[in-house]
Parts: C-alpha cells; structure tokens; sequence
C-alpha cells in the first residue's frame, strides 16, 4: 500500500500464528490517509466449526489415512533433535539420505558427504508408554521425553505421517562440488550458531562459540574429516581438494539460514524430493524390527560427528581477535559518508568483548580523499594548505591525531599516503603514535624513511633522525593466562607495489616499491618459526579478473595461495564490499588454501569508514609451549548514518572543523549551468572542459606555456544543478572537493606526434570499452579520468565503430588551433599538459607498466593541483561562467562502413 510516496511492506508471521489487521482513515476534507497496523494473535480464538468440518473430510478420506498410515521402518532409539549440535534425528536423516546417494543404481549422485540445517528438520520423535494402554508405548513430540540408548520395549513404527512431519517441506535433494576451503568456511559459519548447528554425515567436526552479553565474539570449527567410504577411516579435510557435496534445495544454492558458503556449491543435480529418499533408505534398512535403527554404530548412542567444545562462557580454545578497516580516505567525522568518529565506537564496542587479545589494524589510505584531509595535509608544518598559520594544538594531522587516540597496533602504508610528495610524507607519519608498515617498500635516502625489520630502539633513533621508521614486520605478543607462555603474533606489512604507475618520480624520490607476494615468500618462513601467529596486513586489493586486460598478480587471493605460512590476510585498496566479494569470492572474508593445504582467512572492510572488519583466530596450546591456530573464521559489521558518534574523537576534529568550514564556504564565483562529469566515461563533458581550460589557465600565470591540455575529467559527479542563466548557483570551494575529490596535479611533457597518437588511440580504446562492454568494460580500468578531453585549443576526431574492437587506427585527428598534428612526424615537439596520474601511466595508459607519456621529456612537473586550477580560475572570472559542450571530441559513427557513410556526432 503507497501513502505519501512510501510503501508499507507487512507480513503475518507464518502457519497462521497471527493475523495482520490494517485500520485506514480517508480524510475527506483533507484527502489525508492514515494506517495503523495491528497484529492479532490467533491462538486464543475459538476454532471456527465450519472451517472444522471443512478439514475434517480430508482429515478422514480413506486414501489420506492409508497414505498417513503407511509403514515406512522401524527404529529402536528414540530421534530427538538439537539445534546446536550432534543428536540422533539427524544422524538418522542425514546418513539415510547420504545412503541412498551412495548406493543406488547411478554413480553421478555419489557423495562425500551430506548436510541438513538443523531447522529443516522440524519433529522429535521419542517413545514414551501410553497413559491408557501400560505396557505398550506411543509416540511423543516433547524432546523432553526422549532418552538415550537402546529401547527395553520393541521397536517403534515409523509411518509416512511420522517421516512427513519429520520433513514437510519438500525440499529436493540437490549433489553438487565445493572444495575443502569453502565446506570449512561453512563449518565456521555453522559455528556461531546463527540458525543452529550444520547436521552432516560423511564428515565429522569440532567448534567452539563464546558469547558476551549475547553477542558472538569468538567462533570457529576445526580438525575436520571426511570419512572415507572405502577404508571407513575420517581423512583430514583437504582445503584444496573439491568434494562432493550433497544437501537441500533451501540452502543451496542460494545459501538460506545464513548458511552462505553453500553460495559456492557447483554442477549442481536435483535428487528428488529429499523424504522420498529418507523413505526409500529407512524401508530398506529399516523395515522391520529386526532391522530397527539401533543410532548410527548400532549402540543406542551418538557417534560425536558434532562435538562443541565449551561453551558461552568459554573454554580450551583461546580466541584472538583482529579489528580492521581500510580506505578511510578521511572522512573522519559524519556527512556524506559515515564518520570515523562512528567507526571508532563499533570499534570499541568489540574491543570490549575480547579486551586482552584484541589488536587494530589499518590497512592505509587515510591521510587523502576529503576537504579535510587536503586542507590540512601541512598540518604537521604549523599551516593549512592555503598558508594560514596553525595553533600548536592543532599542528598535527587530524587523521593521524584521531588513529593515535584510537591506539592502532599498526597501519601498512597506502598508495595514497604518497599522494603529496615526501615532505608532507614525513612531517605527518613522524607524528604518528603507532608502527608503520612496509616490507615491499626501499628507500635510497632521498624519501626520508627509515627502513627497520622489526620493532626496535632503533625506531625511536630514526625518528630522532627525523626519519619515519618503516617496518618491515612487527611482532607483539598478548597474554594466554599463562605469564610464563604468552601468544606471539607476528604482522608483516606489504604496501602497494603499483605507487610508480599512480605517481610521477618528483612525488617518490628515492622509493623503490617491489613484488610483494616475493617479500612474503622471503619473509614468512622466519616469522611461522618464531611466532604463534602470521598476519599479511595488505594494500595490495582483493583479487583480480583473470580475464582483464590489466591482469595483476599482486592480489591478496594469489597471496593466500602461492606463500605458505600465513594465518589471516588483512586487506585493503580495492575497496571490496564484503557483502558481495569480487570475482569468484561471493562474500567476504573468504578461505583460500595455501600451499601447504592450511586455511588462510582473507578480508577487506570496504571503505569510506562504512564497515568494520574482523576476524577471529582461534589457539590451542602446543606440548612444550607456544600455540596452534586451529579456526579462523571472521564477519563485517556495518557501520550506519544511525551508529552514534564517539565523542572522544569529535573533541579532536572539531576544532579543525571551524577552520574547514570557513574555507570550504569561500565563494569562488557564479555559474549559469550545472557543471555534470556523469557522463564523463563516453563522451565530452562540460567539466572535463572546464578542469581542461582551467588547468592551462593555472599553467600559464606561473609561465608555463603548454600548446594544449589533454587528460580527462577527475571524477564522475555533477555540481550546481539548479544554475540557470536567471538563477545563477554560488560556486564555493566544497563544490570543487565534490567534484575534484582526488589529488592531481598537472605535469607538462614535449611530445611528438607518433606519442600522442599513442596516447589518445589508449582513450579510444577505454571509451570504447566503457561504452560498448558495460558488464565488466571488457576488462579495462573503469575511470572518467581515462576517457580523454582537451582544453579550448585541441579538437580530437575517432573514427567510431561500436561493431569493432579498437585496433590502434581509430585517431582520425588531432588538431591545435585549428592545425592538424601530423602523427607521423617524430620530428616536430609540443608542450602538452596533462595530469600525473595518466601520466605516470595508471587508467591502461602503459604497457607492461611503462607509461605510453614519455616520461624521460617532462617539462615541468608542477605539483600544481587541478582542483587548485579550476579554484583560481573561477575566481579569476569577472562574470558568471557557463562552460559548454562545444565539440572538442568528435566521432566519426562507421554505422554504414560499408556503404562509407560515415556519420558525424558529438
């Protein structure tokens, strides 16, 4: 039902428990409608006879009795059930369907092993002596009456009408692979008890889940097996073998009742109807009472395929938990995105579960990507970005002011820590009250790092050197309740390697970024031997498309499995949404094998501040001391407009706040036009025009002359969109942050005809992906940046074919002032602008990675940012501005090649 624009979505509980009720109003004066809901209990009404006699005809139809009635087998124990662990319903259920699998006439629904979820079992079934008739039993529903062991009466019929309120829903039967990763990723998730405890036969398991004021803060399963059917022995479950894995259609493949490894189950066949083969098997081996079911060893009891070791409270298991999130990009207060200062208050709200044996992690990118952050990037310098002079309280970084108030164990280095060059670099990580990480990072001494193994005096050294230390890896050990045996856990830090593509050579003077999955194969081996616990903490992204043009083998999917001895991997920089994952990985945190066939658990928390990640390391102690990592299970925990803010950090950024504000209101100027890059992907843009014309403007009062401008536009947002020429929009400084929210600053390169035609034929070709392969652009970089633009001087002509691929001949021209560049004229130089990210050869603009811009011919790296430009540019404006659309990218549309009809759009 819609009332003023919104829809009310109800529901009346289910098997009618309840009815829903809606009283709505018509004012007939107003036009007003209101609802009020009600829901009315149905157990204390009074049966309606009509409806009685209704059910009773088929209660009583003679084919319906003797369907009911039928007799199906026997058993000899009573079958109670239990929604958090090992019981004899489903043992019963479970083997009978994994029986019928494994030994009828077909081969192709053979399995290894099979799983029900505990609620889709739905009756007990126990004996108990019949008040009317002693001597002789009936049946009873109240778990309470079942008992263990064999019955001292004779076995107990099971008919259809028991089997059917056993399982009721008819459900098929679905067989289908999943490998050893994911099936303990499923016992994990079975772990925490969400929906009760995964029901199995064919494999056996152990878990642990400790609560806190109700809330689940440590989980996992472990020394799982799977039992072999030739030698009838449990083998090791095998994280990198596939399994053949049987189950109901409920849970897989859409993975209901939380139950979401079984997303991944594959080649998958229906079965049937999953009582029918209960039915089937039961009659078979079952269907006398001779033959009664006697428990699954035939003793009366269970045979611990579930075994739950402690309880809520706790036990043997020793649980270490990893916060972790990456990509703040600031945003360290509430706004447009959630704030820091809400992060930091789930923050210590799971702190507080595990308080002891909780460690911090930040997976970088943090001092860039909002207002805040650029304006007071030379904070530690005493100033804002625009020179104002700072009070000493506020000469400190905000970011790093709010991370040293949270206490981080430690923060690996984002390739967007590097985005300012090394003087900003080390006057803000020199303030920083936590470890820094880096091991895939070198410095020759120009930077002004100082590269350490390990924590040690010598970073306090360094930073007495004015040096920031680096770490290679830290090692930090929590208490086991044992003082004289506590838990080492050593974190290895691997930064981007790809910093070279994303930044010119002014902006990381001295830095040497190498492969980081190689460091981690030199470097874990040591660390496995002298530490309870490795963790990768990454900035390295998720995984790649191996389909993609781009492909990247530094991910942290190709970490877990190629280096051996890591627990957790801890990433970030891709900014994966752990509720969808990436690739093949349907959610996050993902079980990846290692080569040494052990689990490693790998999570992201997104970005932006909007999610908490963790994970949960379970130990047992070794004989002689130290620990094994037994589980390794993890979740994410969103973070809403809703989650309060931690008043502890908003004391720290308000002051910075008053400033911002000022600066972040300064008019700039009027527009008569909405400035729109939305479109910037696939076409010309009326802010990709104005960031072009504003960038050369910039260039030249500093004397840099640049013949044209090309690079595209910096990002795809629209800013003033209720400008018209009667109502002009008020243009500030926060609208440019809106729409230019990434650092770029503009670099003027000589450049010949040959390399220019190279460079506009690569943003032919990311347009033509963009447009003509919207799912997944054919495995090119998606960014607004790679579609190019020029300023008012240039003019670039495609020839356009949506049919065909770009083959590298689609530059029909490029003129500059009206005049052509000849494309085969490597004798004749022109001074084009662009920005450092292209130019450092990021957006596809390289091959092999070496930038298509000849980095070798740079004029000026200016360090002149765009966003900067277009500020002074609008200032500079004695009238409203109204950039336009005025052809300056022209496509020649070969719709009719073959008729040479070439059509001209723009």
């Amino acid at each position: 039902m819609v009332v003023d624009d919104k829809t009310t979505v109800t529901q009346a509980y289910y098997n009618g428990r309840q009815v829903g009720r809606a009283d709505i109003v018509y004012n007939t004066v107003s036009g007003a409608v209101t609802i009020t809901w009600n829901a009315l209990a149905t157990a204390a009404a009074a049966p309606n006879p009509d409806v009685d006699a209704l059910i009773n005809t088929y209660a009583t139809d003679p084919e319906y009795l003797a369907l009911i009635n039928q007799p199906i087998g026997y058993t000899a124990v009573d079958l109670p059930r239990d929604y958090n662990g090992d019981n004899m319903m489903g043992d019963f259920v479970d083997d009978a369907i994994y029986n019928y699998l494994n030994n009828d006439d077909t081969t192709t629904n053979d399995i290894d092993m099979f799983f029900n979820n505990a609620g889709g079992i739905r009756t007990d079934w126990c004996s108990i002596e019949d008040p009317l008739n002693p001597g002789t039993y009936i049946w009873s529903s109240t778990a309470a009456d079942c008992k263990p062991g064999i019955y001292t009466h004779d076995p107990m019929l099971l008919t259809y009408g028991n089997m059917f309120n056993i399982l009721p829903f008819g459900n098929a039967t679905v067989v289908g692979t999943m490998t050893g990763a994911q099936i303990l990723d499923l016992l994990d998730q079975s772990a925490t008890l969400f929906k009760g405890a995964i029901q199995p036969s064919g494999i056996r398991y152990k878990f642990y889940r400790y609560q806190d004021a109700g809330t689940t803060y440590a989980w996992g399963a472990y020394d799982a097996c799977v039992v072999n059917r030739v030698t009838h022995l449990c083998d090791p479950l095998d994280v990198n073998k596939t399994y053949r894995v049987g189950t109901n259609e409920f849970l897989a493949p859409a993975g209901q009742d939380g139950y979401l490894p079984f997303k991944y189950l594959t080649n998958l066949s229906y079965w049937g109807d999953m009582l029918d083969a209960v039915n089937a098997y039961v009659s078979t081996a079952n269907g006398t009472p001779v033959t009664a079911y006697k428990g699954p060893n035939k003793d009366g009891l269970l045979d611990g395929r579930i075994t739950r070791v402690g309880d809520d409270a706790g036990g043997a298991i020793i649980p270490v938990t990893i916060l972790h999130h990456n990509d703040s990009h600031g945003n360290l207060v509430k706004g447009t995105y959630v704030g820091y200062d809400q992060l930091a208050t789930i923050i210590n709200q799971e702190r507080a579960h595990n308080p002891d044996r909780t460690i911090l992690l930040n997976g970088g990118d943090d001092i860039q990507g909002d207002a805040l952050s650029y304006y007071f990037k030379t904070a530690a310098q005493g100033m804002t970005s625009d020179g104002t002079p700072l009070p000493a309280a506020l000469s400190i970084n905000p970011n790093i002011a709010v991370l040293n108030q949270m206490g981080y164990t430690a923060l690996v280095l984002g390739n967007h820590e590097f985005n300012f060059g090394p003087t900003v670099f080390d006057t803000t990580f020199l303030q920083a009250k936590f470890p820094i990480l880096g091991a895939n990072l070198s410095d020759s001494g120009a930077y002004g790092i100082a590269k350490l193994s390990d924590m040690s005096a010598s970073a306090a050294d360094a930073i007495a050197a004015g040096k920031v230390p680096v770490h290679d890896d830290i090692t930090v050990n929590l208490p086991s309740g044992d003082p004289n045996n506590p838990i080492w856990v050593a974190i290895l830090g691997l930064t981007n390697p790809r910093v070279p593509n994303y930044e010119l050579p002014s902006n990381i003077p001295g830095l040497t970024f190498s492969d980081p999955i190689q460091t981690a194969k030199d470097l874990v081996p040591d660390l496995r031997a002298n530490n309870d616990v490795v963790v990768a903490l990454t900035h390295i992204g998720f995984t790649s498309d191996p389909n993609s043009i781009d492909y990247d083998p530094w991910v942290d999917t190709n970490l877990a499995s190629e280096v051996s001895g890591i627990d957790a991997i801890i990433g970030a920089h891709s900014h994966t949404n752990p509720k969808y994952g990436d690739g093949e990985y349907k959610y996050l945190p993902a079980i990846i094998g290692s080569p040494a066939d052990q689990p490693v658990i790998v999570n992201q928390a997104y970005r932006y501040n909007n999610t908490l990640g963790e994970v949960v390391l379970g130990l047992l102690p070794k004989a002689g001391g130290g620990f094994e990592v037994v589980t390794r299970a993890g979740k994410y925990i969103s973070v809403t407009m809703d989650t309060p803010q931690d008043p502890a950090i908003d004391a720290i950024v308000d002051p910075y706040l008053g400033l911002l504000a000022a600066y972040n209101n300064t008019v700039l100027g009027e527009t008569t036009v909405p400035i729109d890059a939305l479109d910037a992907f696939t076409q010309e843009t009326n802010a990709a025009n104005l960031q072009a014309d504003a960038s050369v403007y910039e260039l030249e009062q500093h004397d840099i002359i640049p013949d044209v401008h090309i690079s595209g536009a910096m990002t795809n947002k629209k800013v003033a969109n209720s400008a018209t020429v009667a109502t002009p929009y008020t243009l500030k400084v926060s609208d440019m942050f809106s729409l230019m929210p990434y650092e770029n600053s503009l670099v003027m390169l000589r450049m010949n005809g040959p390399q220019i035609k190279a460079v506009l034929e690569r943003g032919y070709r990311n347009y033509w992906y963009y447009k003509n392969v919207p799912d997944g652009y054919g495995g090119y970089s998606h960014y607004t940046t790679c579609m190019l633009d020029t300023n008012s001087a240039g003019k670039i002509t495609y020839s356009d074919d949506p049919a065909v691929p770009p083959n590298g001949n689609n530059v029909v021209s490029f003129t500059i002032d009206g005049k052509a560049v000849d494309f085969n004229d490597a004798e004749t130089y022109y001074n084009v602008s662009t920005v450092n990210y292209l130019a450092a050869g990021s957006c596809n603009f390289n091959d092999n990675g070496v930038s298509l811009w000849p980095l070798d011919q740079i004029e000026n790296d200016t360090q002149f940012y765009v966003r900067d430009a277009v500020i002074d540019y609008i200032k500079a404006q004695t009238e409203p501005i109204a950039p336009a659309i005025e052809g300056r990218l022209e496509f020649l549309l070969q719709a009719f090649r073959y008729f040479f009809l070439p059509i001209l759009i723009k």
